[in-house]
């Protein structure tokens, strides 16, 4: 740090909100931060608050909003790709007429994946009154098919003998070169296949043989996977995407068609329900989890919490704890005590839980500001 001194307050203290903050300081850096704090003569306090307000002034405060073009890192070790809380992640369905060649695409329900660009694509076809492009599938059961009516035909020319003669990954994918133009191909569980040593060698040049003549035809290949480690010799070529978690929007939808096809009346639960059912990977999940904890009184709200921490318990190395005791059964903390009720109850009561469907990280948003 090359200042020397901290800029003096002014007299009257600005309304600003303030920011909660935990970290980890190395020794190293804890011995950089005394040399600063000596030589600006102040403590260690005072210059943390210094920085933490100069970093949220520079860059926090202008952080884009979810309108905005999302502007996504990647972590050096994983490379994945991060996004501020609240941004929705890219996906297949918003993809620029999902005109890239080979595309990498994490997904907890394949088949709602292939469902939403489906109809995606037809209701394109349907305003441009042109025919819709070529959907297909793969996968190691049931071989190359066609997932409408021009997907039927496709695989039809490219395998006369039947889905059976292409159950074969690596002879499916060389086939795939008589793909018409426009296709798209969604290719599922490739990581079986390109993390396995014996077979990844001709898995993966079968991949790369389609890039350039996908590329000049408009095809796309899908490669649906919960989680997938590109090979070295594709992770320059392939585009890697991540399925958003389900909205609140999209929570509400779900729920609300289980309800009514269960003929239950929430009574005011639905907020509640919404709320512990948000960071689920897909609306399968929201659906089964909303349907177990279903009765004809309502939604048993425990249940529902129960499967919630199953589910977050499915992370490595994540324990969640769920205590009996309160804020009563602890002495003093009275100020902590009081913000965390202000917390919990307030507008902003319990931000949702978030995560990447590899790293499965979950966190919640800090408060906009801290009581007086």
């Amino acid at each position: 740090m090359s200042a020397r001194t901290i800029p003096i307050k002014p007299a009257a203290p600005r309304r600003s909100p303030t920011r909660m903050w935990a970290f980890r300081i190395s020794v190293t850096h804890k011995e950089m931060l005394e040399r600063s704090a000596a030589a600006a003569d102040c403590n260690m306090s005072e210059l943390l608050h210094y920085l933490i307000e100069w970093y949220h002034r520079e860059h926090a405060s202008k952080l884009p909003g979810p309108k905005k073009k999302l502007t996504p890192t990647s972590h050096p070790k994983t490379r994945h790709r991060i996004y501020e809380h609240g941004q929705r992640r890219p996906s297949i369905e918003g993809h620029p007429q999902g005109r890239g060649p080979l595309v990498a695409y994490l997904t907890a329900d394949p088949e709602q994946t292939i469902l939403e660009a489906s109809r995606r694509r037809t209701a394109e076809a349907a305003s441009d009154k042109a025919t819709p492009v070529p959907i297909l599938e793969w996968d190691c059961i049931r071989g190359l098919r066609g997932r409408n009516t021009p997907g039927q035909e496709a695989a039809r020319e490219i395998s006369p003998d039947g889905p059976a003669m292409t159950l074969n990954p690596a002879e499916c994918l060389s086939v795939l070169v008589k793909a018409p133009d426009d296709s798209i191909v969604f290719f599922h569980n490739p990581q079986r296949l390109l993390e396995d040593p014996r077979g990844v060698a001709p898995i993966a040049q079968a991949i790369w043989n389609l890039r350039d003549g996908f590329k000049e035809r408009r095809c796309t290949l899908v490669m649906l996977s919960p989680d997938l480690t590109l090979p070295p010799e594709l992770r320059n070529d392939v585009i890697t995407l991540e399925e958003a978690s389900p909205t609140p929007e999209d929570i509400d939808r779900v729920i609300s068609a289980t309800a009514a096809d269960a003929g239950v009346e929430l009574n005011g639960e639905k907020a509640k329900a919404i709320d512990t059912l948000l960071g689920y990977g897909s609306e399968f999940a929201v659906e089964q989890s909303f349907a177990l904890s279903l009765s004809k009184k309502g939604v048993d709200m425990d249940i529902l919490w129960e499967l919630k921490v199953r589910d977050l318990r499915k992370a490595a190395g994540l324990e969640v704890l769920l205590p009996k005791e309160n804020f009563n059964d602890l002495a003093g903390c009275e100020g902590m005590k009081s913000f965390m009720r202000l917390y919990l109850n307030g507008r902003r009561s319990r931000a949702p839980c978030s995560g990447s469907m590899k790293s499965r990280r979950w966190w919640v948003a800090p408060p906009a500001t801290l009581p007086e």
